[in-house]
């Protein structure tokens, strides 16, 4: 088993672990036990992180905060009617938790915790008032101070130096269209001089691509699951590779003297425009705003425009190359009306409400196809019911742990649940021992706290490397919160109930994957390849059907 050290983030393993000491420390200081309610809200927060933007964070972070405490209500408010009442409550929240992975790994994620924290509070009655005494707005009060830490004090770039690479990448291309668009070329030493200098920015140009590379390679690989910062870093980069060849041949042209005078200042001033362009490019790229995909649209319709405007000959020799700039480039006027066309984007009510018709209508599609995601969702709502059940047909103390354990162990095929829940039965035994080693040993509720500082670290830094260190150290994690509220003189017994449920719930995750609706791995991927072509050629031929005129199908 290998464990790539180098993906662990400190960090995020030090913001997660002040946030939740700093929660522990204030009810000690108050001398509040629910704190540790506050605890783990702060810590599932920073656990829900899905990095990027500061809005995909505040979407990420605060949404789990409102479902999380949200669901919890709801979850205790049937639970305090029946024992049936609290399973529709907790199935129904597995199961919406299981189909969100429709919408994204992230999405799957903020609601998957949060369900986990609807099974947590489900035992316990909600009180609002007084405040000292309700265990659920603390819980948010500790959500939103892990929010308020991740976006203003402590913010985390994971990916700022891919960013920074590729535009190191967009400023090189930048100076070698300032080389080719400089107005000194008729003088032969100063063109032969540039000549030169345009032959090293080349040079570096092609090292400033290659370390970006690296540096996209270097990103997590949880981190680059459903990010579209990501992404269009991704489409950056292979568009700046384009670019640079397409670059290179105006450049040429102007430096070898092969245009006519008046071509050759036309193509200066393209160039001119191309450079500085690439050169906001840049400067958008190093200070961290969004990128977002009408935004790199719109730029390479700029592009295509300025390119349009080359010297007809000069246009169709760069038409040979294969770069995005030649593409369209004889009809200024369209591009001009597509990029005003851009622009036009939905704000306010009207964007809201084509973002929900569009997650209806991707939710329908999945329904009615009977997605791998479908069939996980039933297998979610079904394996967290039955943990559910049997937490409380054996009443286990702190069953809701048991229950926990099944939802975040879930995955959408066989084998991932088995390593899963291998992974964690083995991480939660051994997170157990630890749990109990340290109870021997501190039986202070304030160094139960300073203790759950480095574990927390430890916990966080590790979750990118494997999720068995992660498991390890969640559990003692878990039981020092929890603790640091609870009876010193049951510590010991405590960590060894929670271990075990740990352990069963784990269990049932595994025995559901193989009797509810199992899904495994496809082993053929050339049958998979040739699937996928055929939906696409199905799919291409639906498309064209409408295209065609009435009759043409019969003569």
């Amino acid at each position: 088993m290998q464990f790539p050290l180098r993906h662990a983030n400190l960090s995020e393993g030090l913001r997660a672990a002040c946030g939740a000491a700093a929660m522990l420390l204030l009810g000690e200081w108050l001398g509040n036990p629910l704190f540790s309610w506050a605890a783990i809200g702060a810590f599932l927060t920073s656990l829900a992180d899905s990095a990027g933007s500061n809005r995909a964070r505040l979407a990420s972070m605060g949404g789990f905060a409102l479902a999380s405490t949200l669901g919890g209500m709801v979850a205790a408010s049937a639970a305090g009617l029946s024992v049936e009442a609290g399973l529709l409550a907790i199935m129904a929240c597995a199961g919406a938790a299981g189909f969100s992975r429709i919408y994204g790994a992230a999405v799957g994620l903020v609601l998957m915790l949060a369900a986990g924290v609807s099974a947590i509070m489900a035992d316990a009655p909600v009180v609002l008032w007084p405040l000292s005494q309700s265990h659920v707005l603390i819980y948010f009060a500790g959500c939103l101070w892990a929010l308020l830490l991740g976006l203003t004090v402590w913010r985390i770039h994971p990916f700022a130096p891919a960013r920074q690479a590729v535009a190191r990448a967009y400023g090189t291309l930048a100076e070698l269209a300032a080389i080719a668009a400089a107005n000194d070329l008729d003088d032969p030493a100063y063109a032969v001089h540039a000549a030169e200098l345009a032959a090293h920015t080349r040079r570096h140009a092609r090292f400033d691509l290659a370390s970006a590379h690296r540096a996209l390679e270097a990103v997590a690989v949880e981190r680059t699951e459903s990010r579209r910062l990501y992404e269009n870093l991704l489409v950056r980069l292979a568009r700046a590779e384009v670019l640079l060849d397409g670059i290179t041949v105006l450049a040429d042209l102007q430096l070898t003297h092969y245009q006519a005078p008046r071509a050759r200042q036309r193509t200066g001033r393209v160039l001119a425009a191309i450079a500085r362009q690439l050169q906001a490019m840049q400067r958008d790229m190093q200070r961290g705003d969004a990128i977002a995909a009408d935004d790199d649209a719109r730029i390479m319709l700029r592009l295509r425009q300025l390119v349009a405007r080359l010297p007809s000959g000069t246009g169709r020799l760069l038409q040979r190359v294969d770069t995005p700039l030649a593409h369209g480039g004889d009809d200024p006027a369209r591009l001009k009306q597509a990029a005003r066309a851009e622009r036009a984007q939905r704000v306010g009510v009207s964007a809201w409400f084509h973002l929900l018709s569009a997650a209806a209508r991707k939710a329908a599609l999945h329904v009615r196809a009977g997605s791998a995601e479908w069939h996980h969702a039933w297998r979610c709502a079904a394996a967290a019911g039955a943990t559910y059940l049997i937490v409380h047909l054996l009443e286990l103390p702190f069953g809701y742990w048991a229950t926990m354990a099944t939802m975040l162990v879930m995955q959408p095929s066989i084998s991932d649940s088995w390593s899963r829940s291998m992974e964690r039965a083995v991480g939660s035994v051994v997170g157990g021992v630890l749990a109990v080693a340290v109870c021997l040993v501190v039986h202070s509720p304030l160094g139960l706290a300073l203790l759950v500082f480095p574990l927390t670290v430890l916990t966080m830094a590790l979750r990118p490397v494997s999720y068995g260190l992660y498991a390890t150290f969640l559990t003692p994690v878990f039981v020092l919160v929890a603790d640091v509220g609870g009876d010193p003189a049951h510590e010991l017994a405590n960590a060894a109930l929670r271990a075990g449920n740990n352990v069963i719930g784990a269990m049932v995750a595994v025995l559901a994957s193989y009797l509810f609706w199992p899904r495994r791995q496809q082993e053929d991927p050339q049958a998979q390849l040739r699937r996928m072509a055929q939906l696409n050629l199905d799919y291409l031929a639906a498309a064209l059907v409408p295209a065609m005129p009435a009759g043409a199908g019969g003569t």
